[in-house]
């Protein structure tokens, strides 16, 4: 199917003809190509992606009429930013701050002074005919001015030099702090997703506010210095000298408003392309990209997204172009203005030749400044913009924490309920799990089973915490889990994971991580290796508790999948926790490894602590306290093993059939 990324050309219609003519053109030509983009209530939908479907951008998005935000808008917002960076830089560090500032009135100062000498200067040569000597200490004050700004440039160097990276590791830690804190169904949500990218390109922009500031600071003290001189001269040149500059500020404020405008639309685009060249790049896909040689169908893909951002990007600078050309021509013409107003204000005797002079040499170098200032002020901007995406990810991320309510939890749960449970996952109006009751004890072990998509992982995460109820309650010995803090919830908590995290670190970092607030305590690490068989593991590596397990790094190894999941039961296991969920904890694992691995979470029971069980492996479920049966988000049976298998239903079903599979095995094939 041929595509059309390309955006029309909105800027060379006129803007009245571009509104009324071009949702049409498009709608014709994108009909016309099979671009898929169709109207439903006269909303565009995007059509779905060969690879992520609905996902290559917010479905709600048209991308033909998005425009930068308001130019005002920004504006006001600047002053804000500006001030958030001040209050960011002076928390971290303000002798750098202080001396950056101190550095740029002074060089103000030195200016000032120079080009007042200068007048000086020139009056002298006229009055004296030329002679040097009487001149000599005006000489020296411009030297020493000079000399002076010169100093000052390069200490203001040294300390934004030393503040910005500062700063800059401050506003990353702060966003990682709060994302890391954030509820678990904020971090599946795609807009925040969306957001908390935007938001690391903030951490990096507000290294460069401050850089940028120092240097807009520079221009900023050379146009106010030019316009002080200008004062002093005479009150009526002032308005020479911004003449130039507004054009040039026109300029910045767009093309940074675009910019920003088109990153932000294209953030759900650039998400995709980074993951495919991780999957290109990265030993989470390795081995089975080459084995089925997908390398060239991704590289086709990635090729085929990249030019889409690349289009959009083109476009742009065709955009920047024009609208450069356009202040560049109107702030020549404001310039020869100023010029000509001079030498007619020197020919008419209203300003002598040394003022006109002088005010000439004043508007250059604040012309010169202006030019490095909207250079300067333009990438300022557009950082400012995403230092503003970087303050909403904060927000909002601080606003979806998983803190929870203000009760603790002191001590180990005896009974953990569910009661008329329901749940659905955010922007979504079905229903995952509806009318559960559940109730676990102490020295359990209760048993969830079911079909794939069931519901069994969802109700362990509202359990621990993980979710809160749409509908319905999750109660620890009778209190709300949306009334209790979660640090202390999960004090009590181990998980087994599907997949345990293959955490890139040594081994024995694996396993401690589980407990990472105390410091690692030898002989809980050993019981629990020998407990999940993990000490059979670390056996075989050659640097012991030491090995790195991370191939791609240098010195690490890789472990096989039932070598991984034996680091993930050990790493639970060392938490020592009242709640252990195991979530098909098994399923790598050879079948004596297996059995031994079941009598130790049996053994868990009897030391007092609750189980949660989800599995699909159904033969050593006799030995469990409870069984739980779902099918589509509900509980269609509970019980013991015995009660089950003689009520007949779902469960007995399922049990008879795996039990087949060994009772009967399939004939063997002959080899020929």
């Amino acid at each position: 199917m041929r595509r059309n990324h390309g955006r029309p050309p909105v800027g060379f219609l006129p803007r009245d003809l571009a509104a009324g003519f071009l949702p049409v053109l498009a709608s014709v030509i994108l009909r016309w190509t099979g671009d898929g983009v169709v109207a439903v209530n006269g909303r565009p939908v995007v059509a779905k992606d060969i690879l992520f479907g609905t996902g290559i951008r917010p479905a709600h998005e048209d991308r033909l009429t998005t425009r930068p935000a308001n130019k005002a808008t920004m504006v006001r917002r600047l002053p804000h930013i500006v001030a958030l960076v001040l209050r960011l830089s002076w928390s971290t560090d303000k002798t750098a701050l202080a001396s950056v500032v101190g550095c740029q009135l002074a060089s103000g100062l030195f200016m000032a002074v120079n080009l007042l000498a200068v007048r000086d200067l020139f009056s002298g040569l006229m009055a004296r005919g030329g002679g040097m000597g009487a001149l000599l200490p005006t000489l020296g004050v411009i030297v020493g001015a000079s000399m002076g700004n010169g100093l000052c440039t390069a200490v203001s160097t040294r300390s934004s030099g030393r503040l910005a990276p500062r700063v800059a590791h401050v506003a990353q830690s702060t966003l990682l702090d709060k994302v890391a804190h954030a509820r678990l169904s904020a971090i599946e949500d795609p807009e925040i997703n969306d957001l908390v990218a935007a938001g690391r390109r903030g951490t990096d922009a507000v290294k460069r506010v401050i850089d940028g500031g120092v240097a807009i600071c520079t221009g900023l003290v050379s146009v106010l210095t030019a316009g002080s001189v200008l004062v002093v001269l005479d009150p009526r040149l002032l308005p020479l000298l911004f003449l130039p500059m507004l054009p040039r500020a026109w300029a910045a404020v767009s093309i940074a408003g675009r910019w920003h405008a088109s990153m932000r639309r294209r953030q759900p685009l650039l998400r995709q392309l980074e993951m495919l060249a991780r999957l290109l790049t990265t030993r989470e896909a390795a081995e089975e990209l080459r084995a089925h040689r997908i390398q060239g169908f991704l590289l086709g893909q990635h090729d085929r997204l990249s030019r889409e951002s690349m289009a959009e990007e083109i476009d742009l600078a065709y955009r920047e172009a024009r609208v450069r050309m356009t202040a560049s021509a109107t702030a020549g013409g404001a310039m020869m203005l100023t010029y000509g107003l001079l030498v007619l204000l020197s020919a008419q005797g209203v300003i002598s030749l040394a003022f006109a002079a002088t005010a000439a040499l004043a508007v250059r170098a604040a012309t010169m400044s202006v030019s490095s200032l909207f250079v300067q002020g333009q990438a300022l901007f557009e950082d400012a913009l995403y230092v503003a995406d970087w303050e909403e990810a904060c927000a909002r991320s601080e606003e979806l924490a998983d803190g929870g309510g203000p009760r603790t939890v002191a001590s180990a749960p005896v009974t953990i309920s569910a009661k008329a449970l329901s749940f659905r996952y955010p922007n979504s109006g079905a229903l995952v799990l509806s009318n559960i009751d559940f109730t676990i004890r102490r020295g359990e072990v209760v048993a969830l089973v079911g079909a794939n998509g069931s519901g069994k992982s969802t109700l362990v995460k509202l359990l621990t915490g993980l979710y809160l109820p749409s509908g319905g309650t999750v109660e620890w010995d009778g209190v709300r889990t949306d009334e209790l803090d979660r640090d202390t919830l999960r004090d009590h908590l181990a998980l087994v994971a599907q997949k345990p995290v293959e955490w890139p670190f040594t081994a024995s970092a694996n396993v401690a991580v589980g407990r990472s607030q105390i410091p690692v305590d030898e002989g809980r690490r050993r019981s629990a290796a020998a407990t999940t068989g993990a000490d059979h593991v670390v056996a075989g590596l050659e640097d012991g508790w030491d090995s790195l397990l991370a191939k791609e790094l240098w010195g690490g190894t890789n472990l096989s999948g039932g070598q991984w999941q034996r680091i993930g039961l050990a790493r639970a296991w060392y938490r020592d926790a009242s709640l252990m969920i195991l979530d098909e904890p098994t399923s790598a694992l050879d079948p004596q490894t297996e059995i031994d691995m079941f009598d130790h979470t049996m053994d868990l029971a009897d030391q007092g602590r609750m189980v949660v069980l989800v599995t699909h492996r159904l033969a050593s479920l006799s030995r469990v306290d409870r069984i739980y049966v779902f099918d589509r988000g509900e509980i269609v049976e509970h019980g013991h093993h015995d009660e089950l298998m003689r009520a007949n239903g779902t469960y007995a079903h399922m049990y008879r059939l795996q039990a087949a599979q060994f009772a009967n095995p399939a004939p063997a094939v002959r080899l020929r």
